[in-house]
C-alpha cells in the first residue's frame, strides 16, 4: 500500500508542478522575436520577387519594342532613307541597352530573393532552439505537462490470489 500511496503522491506532484506551464511560456516568449524577423525575411522575399517579375516584364517589353524599331530602322535603310534609319536605329539601341539593365536588375532581384529563400530554413531553426532552450532553461528537470501523464497514472497493485 505504501508504494501505491507514493506512486499517487508523485502523479499529484506531476498534475501540479508549474514548470511545464513556465517552460510553455517562456519558450512561446523566446520565438516572438525570431518569428517577427521571419515575417520580415518573408516580406522582403516578396517583395524582391515581385519587383524582379516587374523588371522582367518590363525587359521584355523593351526588347520587343526595340527589335521592332530596329526592323522599321532595316526598313528605311532598305529605302534609302538613312535619316529615318538612323533614327530609328538609334531609338532601338537606346531601348535595347535598357531593357539589358532592367534584365540585370531582375537577375539580381531574383538572385536577393533566392538568396533571403534559402536563409528561411536556418531561421525557422534557430527559432525552434531558442524556443527549446528557454523551455529547458525554465523546466531543468523535463517534467511532463498534465496532458502527457496518462501513461504513469497509478494503479493500485495487484492482489496475491494465489493462495
Amino acid at each position: 500500500m505504501d508504494v501505491w500511496a507514493n506512486a499517487a503522491w508523485e502523479f499529484d506532484y506531476m498534475m501540479n508542478d508549474p514548470h511545464p506551464a513556465q517552460a510553455a511560456a517562456a519558450a512561446a516568449k523566446a520565438v516572438v522575436p525570431y518569428q517577427k524577423l521571419y515575417a520580415n525575411y518573408v516580406s522582403m522575399q516578396n517583395s524582391y520577387d515581385t519587383a524582379a517579375v516587374g523588371y522582367a516584364l518590363r525587359a521584355k517589353s523593351d526588347s520587343s519594342l526595340a527589335k521592332q524599331l530596329q526592323t522599321y530602322a532595316n526598313q528605311y535603310k532598305f529605302q534609302g532613307d538613312k535619316a529615318m534609319s538612323d533614327t530609328y536605329e538609334g531609338q532601338a539601341t537606346i531601348l535595347m541597352k535598357q531593357a539589358n539593365t532592367f534584365k540585370g536588375i531582375a537577375d539580381d532581384y531574383s538572385k536577393t530573393a533566392h538568396r533571403i529563400y534559402r536563409a528561411l530554413p536556418t531561421m525557422q531553426a534557430m527559432t525552434g532552439a531558442a524556443g527549446a532552450y528557454a523551455a529547458a532553461k525554465a523546466n531543468p528537470g523535463g517534467a511532463l505537462p498534465p496532458g502527457q501523464l496518462f501513461p504513469f497514472t497509478p494503479a493500485p497493485p495487484l492482489l496475491d490470489t494465489v493462495g
